[in-house]
């Protein structure tokens, strides 16, 4: 019985440290590296910025998510990060430039550097998503 329990607790684990490396890599990596435009001259920011700000949200939740999978090892809590998961992955793929409208030149910062990497981590981590539901799906618990 240790040994069941420990082969449904692996899949688990590896797929909330994926997914829990994803996620910082999304946020830290959004607003350390590939962040938008900064202040404006008289002070104020670009709408680019919130958008950024929503992508390091999207991060930070989706690091939580993972935590959870990690610390909570069960079928149902698998299921449901996965499925949320994807929800933020298409989110991630949609706010900037289609929610959060961007800037109009393709040399800024937000069009040259975020955009392309949150399309990037948005795919990924979709693609993360689905590798966690469908054995999360097909696999019964005791």
């Amino acid at each position: 019985m240790a040994q069941s329990t420990k082969e449904t607790a692996t899949p688990n684990i590896i797929y909330g440290i994926v997914l829990l490396l994803s996620g910082i890599c999304l946020a830290a990596g959004t607003q350390f590296v590939f962040h938008a435009c900064g202040m404006h001259e008289d002070g104020s920011y670009g709408r680019c910025h919130y958008a950024q700000l929503v992508i390091v949200c999207i991060g930070l939740l989706m690091t939580a998510g993972a935590l959870c999978t990690i610390f909570l090892r069960t079928r149902e809590v698998m299921l449901a990060v996965s499925v949320i998961t994807a929800c933020e992955a298409v989110f991630t793929l949609l706010i900037p430039g289609t929610v959060i409208p961007l800037c109009m030149m393709a040399t800024m910062s937000c069009l040259a550097k975020m955009k392309p990497f949150t399309t990037v981590m948005g795919i990924v981590i979709l693609l993360v998503s689905i590798a966690g539901f469908i054995p999360a799906l097909s696999r019964k618990e005791n």
